[in-house]
């Protein structure tokens, strides 16, 4: 699967990424060369399949014209290390290249490739972190530091310094997106993978700071709604507007989370809290929808509490 793909092959991607509940979110590592009409068709690969990040090496001398696309497709570039002797092995040459450009602009960190070329991994990720150009992570654990050769093993078993790396991305509120590249054990990776996975959400509930915190600000400004549609109140009640319609979400994402919340819906009124919305442009099929009104035909899936069509509620909270 590539920017080469035919038409018909995205739309069977797209299609299958939609039944799937899958987002695609980084592309590469894929060449950009200095020649705009060749970086046009990756950058409208990315952008037909709905990618945010194009991962590449490319050469110095295209980086303005890269910046200049990423600008205009909305698209980030992440530039990715190779093991040394590959250009962008030190982490001081991504910055150089970095300088002066746009936050579009920035490192695909892969920390086993810093290990084989004998680079810090927490260092390196202090270093980029500090200039905010972490864009993404091909993150990864080894057997040995400063070992070309060296290989794979699960998160948190090897010399990769896997958990001290999270805690600082933590520290410095990274939002960005992880990769799993495992590249052993080829045939029987998968236990291995699912070790990863665990180690990262034990070591991320360990890191959490729970705390309550308002969800929407006075302004409205963390929200993602039509114009104008909802306001507080002069009782300091969000509602929607006089001529308001639609949904309002939050523009944050949220990990695990408990929502309090106190609401009064019209007398035959519909209304729902939607959660973990994967696409908020076919939200109505990508999201899970919790009841907060009172059923009007028995329904118990549509009880107030109800898991639309899925789940009852233990009682009715009306």
């Amino acid at each position: 699967m590539d920017h080469n793909m035919s038409s018909a092959d995205r739309k069977l991607t797209l299609q299958k990424l939609r039944e799937s509940g899958v987002k695609l979110m980084n592309y590469g590592v894929v060449g950009l060369p200095n020649n705009e009409a060749e970086c046009r068709k990756v950058f409208d690969f990315a952008k037909e399949m709905g990618i945010e990040t194009i991962v590449s090496e490319p050469p110095e001398d295209a980086f303005d014209l890269i910046d200049r696309l990423c600008e205009e497709y909305k698209i980030n570039v992440a530039i990715h290390n190779h093991p040394k002797p590959s250009h962008y092995w030190d982490p001081d040459t991504v910055l150089k290249v970095c300088k002066g450009r746009s936050k579009r602009i920035g490192a695909c960190a892969d920390t086993g490739h810093w290990m084989r070329s004998g680079v810090d991994p927490l260092e390196a990720v202090k270093k980029l972190g500090a200039a905010k150009r972490i864009i993404s992570f091909h993150f990864k654990d080894l057997n040995e530091f400063g070992n070309r050769g060296a290989h794979d093993v699960p998160w948190g078993t090897g010399d990769g310094q896997a958990g001290a790396i999270l805690a600082e991305l933590d520290r410095q509120k990274f939002k960005g997106v992880f990769s799993i590249e495992y590249e052993h054990n080829w045939l029987n990776s998968m236990p291995e993978i699912s070790k990863c996975v665990a180690f990262f959400r034990k070591t991320a509930a360990e890191l959490s700071d729970v705390r309550f915190s308002r969800l929407f600000r006075r302004n409205l400004s963390n929200t993602l709604m039509e114009p104008d549609s909802w306001a507080f109140n002069a009782d300091r009640v969000l509602a929607p507007t006089p001529d308001g319609h639609g949904t309002i979400w939050t523009k944050e994402r949220y990990g695990n989370f408990i929502l309090e919340l106190d609401f009064k819906v019209p007398e035959k009124g519909n209304s729902g809290v939607f959660i973990r919305g994967a696409d908020l442009k076919n939200w109505i099929h990508t999201t899970i929808e919790i009841q907060i009104h009172a059923t009007t035909d028995g329904a118990k899936h549509g009880q107030c509490g109800a898991v639309y069509d899925c789940l009852s509620p233990s009682k009715d909270a009306t």
